[in-house]
């Protein structure tokens, strides 16, 4: 027996596109954790360990940045996840979405250690900014491409 197919010998398979190509199949798992991020991202707004702050900073420090990864995350299921570039600048956003949210929770960080607020509740808060971050690195780690291919 042969490790052949039972098609015609001659043929060659179809090439298929590397898991990282940005222009290949949609990637579903992605934008569907995209979509997680930017809910868990407004989570401390509604629900968990709170801390005593004013509502606008909750809406400023949460809500506008998680709006605005479900926004991209959405759009970008919308089109397709094309084309790169677009993603890319998505996925820009959504990073420097994630530098403000870490911006404004990094100081939480010491007043915990300082015992002046709830280290869960610090913990709690921070981690939402470091998730959004970090997806935002992915996303622009993912569809990078654009900026190292060269033109034709």
């Amino acid at each position: 027996m042969s490790n052949q197919s039972a098609g015609d010998p001659g043929t060659k398979p179809p090439e298929r596109r590397p898991p990282s190509d940005p222009e290949g199949a949609f990637p579903f798992a992605f934008f569907g954790i995209g979509l997680v991020i930017g809910l868990y991202a407004m989570l401390p707004a509604f629900a968990g360990p709170q801390l005593h702050v004013q509502r606008i900073t909750e809406v400023v420090d949460h809500v506008i940045p998680g709006l605005i990864v479900l926004a991209l995350v959405a759009f970008g299921i919308l089109v397709g996840a094309r084309p790169a570039g677009l993603m890319l600048a998505f996925g820009a956003v959504v990073t420097l979405a994630g530098l403000w949210m870490v911006d404004t929770h990094i100081g939480l960080l010491r007043q915990a250690v300082d015992h002046e607020v709830d280290l869960v509740a610090a913990g709690f808060h921070l981690s939402t900014a470091l998730v959004v971050f970090l997806f935002g690195l992915a996303f622009v780690w993912r569809y990078r491409e654009v900026l190292t291919s060269s033109r034709a």
